[in-house]
């Protein structure tokens, strides 16, 4: 079968088609997972905290690499359980990574570090990165309803990778 296009402007309406598919789609998979995070009834299993940090870096490696970014990891020796809903806390780490990422520049390194105390039953993650942070009012407002901003109707006619997520990532941290 050999497809003709007439329209010489159809392969890139159809490579738009696609993208705001693609788009729509990743944006009910989050609003799903915001509803399941804000539902409270989390599925708690023991999940080895390493583990899962290194699957989530893997998740945001490819992002990483278009944008020249460096992916590092710092962490302590040893294993680290913890009881926690492993699918949602994986979200949740790779959306804080992905920002770091985005708001990273080429050349620049993010680096996931865990500490633990095993005495004192305690476990510390950071996402560390050397972008330029926010201002004090963006932190202030980070989640209020306002920053939520979900895509609106002209988002069609914005070029491609124009149109940012912003809000509902970190809303899911958050929960």
């Amino acid at each position: 079968d050999v497809v003709v296009d007439i329209d010489p402007g159809a392969p890139v309406l159809r490579s738009r088609i696609r993208a705001e598919a693609e788009r729509t789609i990743r944006l009910a998979d989050d609003l799903i997972d915001l509803t399941s995070a804000q539902s409270g009834r989390y599925r708690y299993a023991p999940v080895e905290l390493g583990t899962l940090l290194l699957d989530a870096m893997d998740q945001v490696y490819a992002q990483a690499q278009l944008r020249g970014v460096k992916l590092a990891e710092r962490f302590r020796e040893g294993q680290c359980f913890v009881l926690a809903d492993g699918n949602l806390l994986t979200r949740a780490v790779v959306n804080l990574l992905g920002n770091a990422i985005r708001h990273s520049r080429a050349g620049q390194s993010v680096t996931m570090c865990l500490e633990f105390d095993a005495d004192k039953r305690e476990a510390v993650c950071t996402v560390a990165d050397e972008g330029d942070g926010m201002e004090e009012s963006q932190r202030r407002s980070l989640f209020a309803s306002e920053a939520l901003d979900l895509p609106n109707a002209g988002a069609l006619s914005a070029p491609p990778g124009i149109v940012r997520r912003r809000g509902i990532g970190l809303l899911i941290v958050q929960a």
